[in-house]
């Protein structure tokens, strides 16, 4: 299990287990058991999505699908719980630098495939339904300063 995302042609994903390989920020998930949930996690996608995209995103606005509600929630209020505000303050800063404005929509899970087969490494499901996608260069840097 990981987390993945798609945008026009673009994708991304990454297994927790390559994730916790890689250097660590300290708002990096699998630190204890607060920044291990499900919610922590899908907020974690959207800011790996923008540490990744941001910067082509500039003046856009950017539609963001998904099948947790409280992550919507937090993207739409900007509110969060203590546990949650390091991240989500990592996901504001790419907005307001690049002016990039989010839109959430909440679908439901069993129509959420892209994404769930992207953060489950099932590329060729994947691309069976898009048809297209190229992945990050390797190498790619995704970290946001």
């Amino acid at each position: 299990m990981g987390m993945g995302g798609f945008l026009n042609g673009n994708y991304f994903a990454v297994s927790w287990l390559e994730l916790m390989a890689m250097p660590q920020e300290v708002f990096y998930p699998f630190r204890d058991r607060a920044f291990s949930q499900i919610n922590y996690l899908e907020l974690f996608s959207v800011f790996w999505a923008l540490a990744l995209w941001g910067e082509g995103l500039r003046g856009l606005t950017v539609v963001l699908i998904m099948d947790n509600t409280p992550t919507k929630g937090m993207l739409e209020k900007w509110k969060c719980t203590p546990d949650f505000r390091k991240l989500l303050r990592k996901i504001f800063q790419p907005c307001v630098t690049f002016d990039v404005r989010l839109i959430v929509e909440w679908v439901p899970s069993k129509v959420n495939q892209f994404a769930d087969a992207l953060s489950r490494k099932e590329i060729k499901f994947f691309l069976s339904y898009t048809g297209r996608g190229r992945p990050p260069p390797s190498g790619d840097k995704t970290e946001m300063t």
